[in-house]
C-alpha cells in the first residue's frame, strides 16, 4: 500500500505510515517493522516462497514417516538468510514453515503454526551458533570456519528440530509410537 503512493519512495511512504498508524507501537518493534517493510519484503517475500517450495519439493520427492524427511534444504535456506540479511529476516522464515506444513497438514492449524515455529528455532539456533563460531559474517574460507559451521549448522541444530518435530506430531497423534523406530 505505502509503495503505491505516487511520487514518493518506500522509505518517506512508511515514514508517513509510521507517523499515522504505529503511534502506539513500541520504539523496538516499530523500528523491526521499518527495517522489515522498508527494506526486506521483497526478499522476505521470495524466501518464504523458495523455503515452502523446496519443502514441498522434498515431501514430495522423498519416503517420510508422518511427515519426518531426512532431508530440508528449506532449513539451509534459512540459515543462509539470517546469516547474509539479519535476525528482521524471522518471519521470513517462520512464513516458509507455514507454507511447507499448511499444504500439508491444512486441516490442523496448531500444527501447522507450533512446526514453523519449531523449524523458525531451529534455523535461528543454527544462525546463533554459526555466528558465534564463525563471526557475523561467516566467509567459510578456512577449514576451521567450514568445519565449525557445517557441525553446528547441521547435526547439533537438526537434532533440536527433530525432538520438537517429533514431539508436537506425537501430540496431534499424527505420529504413532509404532513409528517412532523408524525416524
Amino acid at each position: 500500500l505505502f509503495v503505491l503512493q505516487s511520487g514518493s519512495n518506500p522509505s518517506s511512504a512508511f515514514r508517513l505510515m509510521d507517523a499515522s498508524m504505529m503511534k502506539g507501537l513500541p520504539l523496538l518493534l516499530r523500528r523491526w517493522l521499518q527495517g522489515w517493510l522498508a527494506n526486506d519484503l521483497a526478499t522476505g517475500i521470495l524466501f518464504a516462497g523458495l523455503i515452502g517450495c523446496s519443502g514441498l519439493i522434498v515431501s514430495s520427492l522423498l519416503p517420510g514417516v508422518s511427515h519426518a524427511y531426512p532431508l530440508s534444504p528449506g532449513a539451509g535456506f534459512a540459515v543462509a538468510l539470517l546469516i547474509s540479511r539479519g535476525w528482521v529476516m524471522t518471519p521470513a522464515v517462520a512464513a516458509g514453515g507455514v507454507l511447507t506444513n499448511i499444504t500439508l497438514l491444512g486441516d490442523a492449524p496448531a500444527l501447522v503454526i507450533g512446526l514453523a515455529l519449531s523449524f523458525t528455532l531451529e534455523t535461528v539456533l543454527a544462525a546463533v551458533l554459526a555466528q558465534r563460531l564463525t563471526g557475523r559474517q561467516p566467509l567459510l574460507r578456512q577449514p576451521r570456519e567450514i568445519v565449525a559451521f557445517l557441525l553446528t549448522t547441521g547435526p547439533l541444530c537438526c537434532l533440536v528440530g527433530a525432538v520438537t518435530h517429533i514431539g508436537l506430531l506425537m501430540l496431534n497423534q499424527s505420529l504413532p509410537t509404532s513409528q517412532l523406530a523408524l525416524i
